[in-house]
């Protein structure tokens, strides 16, 4: 499965690029229109490290102690390759 994403700063986050970020990310399958609800994902931060896990009811997932820099949103069987 292949996904895309898009993140956006929680709201009452501390500003971007600072260490303890909060973050938020949508995940919407290739080929849906909209999050999905419980949708398995793979966020991989800018430290090298990977959290998994399924998204919330409204298809969103917060990271709320994100390291500075970029993150990607994979499917979890690409982790498996």
């Amino acid at each position: 499965m292949r996904l895309r994403s898009a993140v956006c700063p929680h709201p009452g986050a501390p500003p971007p690029g600072r260490a303890g970020s909060a973050i938020g990310v949508f995940v919407v399958p290739v080929g849906q229109s909209a999050p999905v609800a419980g949708a398995s994902y793979a966020l991989r931060l800018a430290d090298g490290s990977v959290r998994v896990g399924r998204a919330d009811r409204r298809g969103q997932v917060l990271e709320l102690n994100a390291p500075p820099g970029e993150v990607s949103l994979v499917a979890v069987d690409e982790l498996l390759r």
